[in-house]
């Protein structure tokens, strides 16, 4: 991802326009995922309903000790609840997956809002959608203005595929 933001920065540089990289993380990524949208998310790429109720149905009634380097503790939290505990857990070897669904929903939305970074290379005459570069939770937010926009046009689109 480095390279990825010089190489832009190359760009943004060559062809003299203001632009912005936002870096934007989405802080414990896995411990936010909402059971019932990515089982919906899951099912519409193909994936089976029972392997998604049985994880999300253990990780809803599960009973969650705090370790510490004075041993464990003796009362928990979690278990059954009307509001159960959302998310796939630290560790879970299908958090990757789920977390890659859900990014794959977001970032077609926000080509979909406009959100993309539309380069045109001269030699091929071919054209880059691009809105931006992804490593698991961490992601470049990438807006470089287009020939007739201002400084303030390309504030106001950053912010907006910020907020995206």
């Amino acid at each position: 991802m480095a390279l990825n933001r010089k190489l832009v920065s190359d760009m943004m540089r060559q062809l003299k326009r203001p632009g912005t990289i936002t870096g934007v993380d989405a802080a414990s990524c896995y411990d936010r995922i909402v059971h019932s949208i990515v089982i919906l998310i899951a099912r519409h790429e193909g994936l089976s309903i029972f392997p998604l109720l049985s994880l999300f149905g253990v990780i809803q009634q599960m009973k969650y000790f705090v370790r510490t380097g004075y041993g464990e503790s003796t009362s928990y939290y979690g278990g059954r609840r009307t509001t159960p505990y959302q998310g796939t857990c630290q560790g879970n070897g299908a958090s990757p997956t789920y977390w890659l669904i859900i990014t794959m929903i977001m970032v077609l939305l926000m080509h979909k809002k406009g959100h993309a970074l539309e380069l045109k290379f001269p030699l091929a005459k071919e054209e880059l959608h691009c809105m931006g570069f992804i490593f698991v939770d961490d992601t470049d937010l990438i807006v470089i203005a287009k020939e007739d926009e201002t400084k303030q046009d390309v504030l106001k689109r950053q912010q907006q595929s910020t907020l995206c």
